[in-house]
């Protein structure tokens, strides 16, 4: 018997994480093996403190899109 493990957020969770182009955006796992776009926050990830840059290149899990609203708040100023 084969197992494997992937290191992806379940279904329940939407997941913040920059495209190729280092722009922010909302994904979700629908496939079970890898996340699909949701919805494309058009936030370079330059404006992003470094340590929060490092942090969200791995994907940021957050239970729903108001907890992903309230988390960029704090980045505005």
């Amino acid at each position: 018997v084969m197992s494997c493990t992937l290191p992806l957020y379940c279904p329940d969770h939407l997941v913040v994480m920059p495209d190729g182009a280092g722009v922010l955006g909302i994904y979700e796992n629908v496939y079970g093996d890898g996340y699909a776009l949701r919805s494309q926050l058009d936030i370079p990830l330059g404006v992003l403190p470094e340590e929060t840059r490092e942090t969200v290149h791995l994907g940021i899990g957050f239970s729903n899109e108001q907890d992903i609203e309230r988390w960029l708040e704090t980045f505005e100023s």
